[in-house]
């Protein structure tokens, strides 16, 4: 498996300390994802997957803060290492150009509720209905 985007929950220690993501995110302007940005999530994320081939995406959300950084915030289903689909987890991920980094809810439970708090946190988690 080669990961080259994708950052486990525990990176996002790093990120904050290395300045690329303020923990206290400020909200953001809606806008949606170019073919090619979506191209990019979809990729950076099946890189870090057991079983690419199966990956649903659901619900992208995207949008920029006042400095210009875009975020995204995406649903995603796929097959584990048992060939069954684990359920949806969430991703928040952020542009930083060239290159999408994303950080993955692990384990869902708390760390899911934490990544989903942070996308609701800045405009991008979807109503639940």
């Amino acid at each position: 498996m080669r990961v080259t985007g994708i950052l486990n929950f525990a990176a996002i220690g790093a990120f904050a300390m290395a300045g690329c993501v303020d923990v206290n995110v400020p909200h953001v302007s809606k806008e949606e994802l170019t073919s090619e940005e979506r191209a990019k999530v979809e990729a950076t994320i099946k890189d870090a997957l057991k079983d690419p081939y199966s990956a649903h995406f659901d619900n992208f959300r995207s949008g920029r803060d006042k400095s210009g950084r875009k975020y995204v915030c995406v649903e995603v289903n796929a097959r584990n290492s048992f060939g069954a689909y684990a359920g949806t987890s969430t991703y928040i991920g952020l542009f930083l150009a060239p290159t999408f980094f994303a950080v993955q809810s692990t384990g869902g439970g708390r760390n899911e509720n934490y990544v989903r708090s942070q996308c609701d946190e800045i405009g991008l988690m979807r109503p639940l209905i």
